[in-house]
């Protein structure tokens, strides 16, 4: 698996142009060892979202159908100095009458910094799991792993926290391997990797805002325009 990981960031930093950024590009990445793919943010090609900040794919890589894949991160949720990485509605479905195969799924940033919040850590949320197969995930920091966990044979969550603080610059990588067997085999998760932060002496996991928060707040910012405008 550690292989596949550095393949993968390896493909992800060359189609990013080795080019460092502090407005770094999400990067999603989906490999049966056979075929690669890497969607960037905005790529105009095969990334299906047009919002900056989420990265959406779905087609077939070798005998996995990929419903949507979604990685959601800044500016929708988190920021750079507190991230929030949230790869979710993952759907991959395989039949084979023969094959058994593994499909590895990444999603990664770096240009991550911490200028104005001191972080202590990270937790990584596995929720609404579900496979005929196996899943195994890796939080990756930089190159080192913080989190990893197994599901296998039915439904499964978890949760995993990391308490240490990360460097001035720094990477993050949602991770996933999903092993099928023959036959008609389902996955489908969500993981989702939450900043640690010291705010007022006190330590805790951020909250991120539930799709309806979003949507209200972003109802309430057109409704102000439309009514300064109206002033005008």
């Amino acid at each position: 698996m550690k292989k596949n990981f550095l393949i993968l960031i390896c493909i992800a930093i060359i189609s990013f142009g080795f080019i460092y950024s502090t407005q770094a590009t999400p990067i999603l990445t989906i490999s049966d060892g056979t075929e690669f793919l890497t969607i960037t943010d905005n790529d105009g090609f095969l990334d299906e979202s047009d919002i900056s900040g989420v990265v959406e794919y779905s087609g077939s890589v070798g005998i996995f159908v990929l419903n949507i894949i979604t990685g959601t991160t800044h500016p929708i949720m988190g920021s750079l100095s507190v991230p929030q990485m949230y790869l979710e509605s993952v759907n991959v479905s395989s039949l084979s009458d023969e094959e058994t195969g593994t499909l590895t799924i990444s999603f990664y940033e770096d240009g991550f910094g911490t200028p104005d919040t001191v972080l202590t850590g990270f937790q990584t949320d596995i929720t609404h799991g579900l496979t005929q197969g196996t899943v195994s995930f890796s939080t990756y920091l930089n190159s080192t792993v913080i989190s990893s966990f197994l599901g296998s044979g039915g439904l499964f969550n978890d949760s995993t926290t990391y308490l240490g603080s990360p460097d001035n610059t720094f990477s993050l990588t949602a991770y996933a391997t999903i092993t099928h067997g023959s036959g008609m085999n389902t996955s489908s998760f969500d993981m989702h990797i939450s900043s640690i932060a010291d705010v007022g002496g006190t330590s805790g996991v951020l909250p991120v805002p539930e799709p309806s928060t979003l949507f209200l707040l972003g109802s309430g910012l057109v409704g102000i325009g439309f009514y300064s405008s109206r002033k005008k």
